[in-house]
């Protein structure tokens, strides 16, 4: 459940967490957490199509259709149609929050991955679903565009860099990303 409140840095957000959203009424937000939520979603989470990281009390860096750029989180928090939560890696510290965030700031600049999207579109579709895992892994693969990112993707590469996630399969939803073992249970406050 999101809690309806108006974030506060150092209390409900810092440096290095993830934030997730979701925009009410939005046409691609509804596309993808529908592909997502079709697949099984987790019961615990509510809707949730985009993510990125905080990288100061203003701004987060986040894969972005026209590629991983920085975004103003007082804009989402001021959004009533946005909705937003927050969650972060498990061992997270100071010097890991720095590197995390360092790491996604060196990633402004690359160019988003459309392909990619169109193989989770397949995937988490009737059909798709309904293949081996392995063919589906064959199929995202295949969709990958190296040197392109989505938004989960930069994110899960950044975890793997930095020794906070051990899976290297990089290709994951949002929702997916944000139930990865190593991250903490939802911040709710």
């Amino acid at each position: 459940m999101f809690v309806n409140l108006q974030p506060v840095y150092g209390k409900n957000y810092r440096s290095g967490q993830i934030y997730l959203t979701y925009d009410i009424g939005n046409a691609i937000s509804i596309g993808i957490s529908w592909f997502e939520y079709k697949s099984g979603g987790t019961p615990d989470i509510e809707k949730v199509s985009h993510c990125g990281v905080v990288i100061s009390e203003r701004f987060g860096v986040s894969a972005q259709p026209h590629g991983v750029d920085l975004e103003n989180l007082i804009d989402i928090f001021n959004d009533p149609h946005r909705r937003v939560v927050f969650i972060e890696p498990t061992l997270l510290d100071t010097l890991g929050a720095l590197a995390l965030t360092q790491g996604m700031y060196s990633r402004i600049g690359t160019k988003y991955d459309w392909r990619l999207i169109a193989g989770f579109g397949i995937v988490n579709s009737w059909l798709g679903r309904k293949l081996p895992e392995r063919v589906q892994k064959e199929i995202l693969r295949w969709f990958d565009c190296k040197g392109r990112v989505v938004c989960s993707e930069v994110i899960c590469q950044e975890l793997y860099k930095g020794g906070y996630c051990t899976d290297s399969n990089t290709r994951k939803t949002p929702e997916e990303m944000a139930t990865c073992k190593c991250i903490k249970k939802w911040k709710r406050d």
